[in-house]
């Protein structure tokens, strides 16, 4: 009797640490909805399935398939966020993680952690837009590692320290929606790098961007090409007036010479006429009208010259 009684005491420890995908279906634990303040809604969870002997005495013994099926149908999961290392997803037994996820029309986000540790920066902050901009558009996404509270919980953390909240708040709401959630001082210590990093963020950006680099200039060197500049435009303006007077002296003797033929014998010897750009292109002579065009061209060019001079 005493030999039958150890063996079903025993067996029934045996029964209590072992855990499986029916006797603890999994859940993702949800964030309150107002710690992010957007449509989406943000978790953690473990590693669906997970075959483990955990440090607790916990012997899991989960299905992958039924796992992540109980994930999108029950939990409503649209995005699965996977922190796992490619061998510890092999050890953990999950290794057809992202095959049976995307089978469930989950999208799946991937960043490898070390068990324990935390990502760079960079890393941190390309993941999170990422979710954000999940959460943004209301879909659902579950952040797991492998018992969904270390790596998890950080980059949990992150999200919401993106989203506005003091560092130490974020640690606090994401270990009230899951006990135990980052595990260690030196991701508690990445939550607020990783907030430092978000505030010099937002400051590069209302100061217009990078600090913009002064331009070196040679005084002397400007006098000079301002001086060069000048003598330019002089010469220029110059070149333009003998332009000026060719085209509408030519103008004018084909106008006299032709339409204007009557008009010109009957003008005494010795008269002086003004003429305008205007009363050559009223010419009938295609000529005259093509230097009266030549002319206004001309009288443009000048004006704009003098604007800059």
């Amino acid at each position: 009797m005493v030999e039958s009684s150890r063996r079903e005491g025993s067996q029934s420890s045996v029964t209590r640490t072992l855990r499986t995908s029916v006797t603890d279906p999994l859940r993702c634990s949800f964030l309150p909805p107002e710690a992010t303040g957007l449509p989406g809604k943000l978790g953690l969870t473990m590693c669906p399935g997970r075959r483990q002997h955990a440090i607790s005495g916990i012997r899991w013994k989960r299905d992958l398939a039924a796992d992540l099926d109980r994930l999108a149908e029950v939990e409503g999961v649209n995005v699965l966020v996977t922190l796992v290392e490619d061998d510890e997803l092999e050890r953990l037994g999950a290794s057809n993680l992202r095959a049976w996820a995307e089978r469930q029309r989950m999208d799946v986000l991937r960043l490898a952690i070390p068990d324990a540790g935390i990502p760079s920066v960079g890393d941190a902050r390309r993941l999170v837009t990422r979710i954000v901009d999940a959460l943004r558009t209301g879909r659902s996404v579950c952040i797991h590692c492998a018992a969904g509270l270390g790596r998890s919980g950080t980059i949990a953390a992150c999200v919401l320290v993106a989203l506005g909240q003091e560092a130490e708040e974020a640690v606090r709401t994401v270990r009230a929606a899951r006990p135990g959630a980052i595990e260690n001082d030196r991701q508690r210590a990445f939550v607020s790098k990783f907030k430092a990093h978000e505030l010099k963020a937002i400051a590069k950006t209302k100061a217009g961007g990078r600090p913009k680099k002064a331009a070196v200039i040679n005084l002397g060197a400007a006098k000079k090409q301002k001086i060069a500049y000048q003598a330019a435009v002089a010469v220029a303006r110059e070149q333009l007036e003998e332009l000026h007077r060719r085209a509408f002296s030519a103008a004018v003797s084909i106008a006299c010479a032709g339409p204007w033929a009557t008009w010109s014998d009957a003008q005494p010897s010795g008269a002086v006429v003004a003429f305008t750009a205007e009363m050559l292109a009223a010419s009938d002579d295609p000529r005259v009208a093509s230097l009266a065009a030549v002319v206004g061209a001309i009288e443009d060019a000048q004006e704009t010259l003098g604007k800059v001079s």
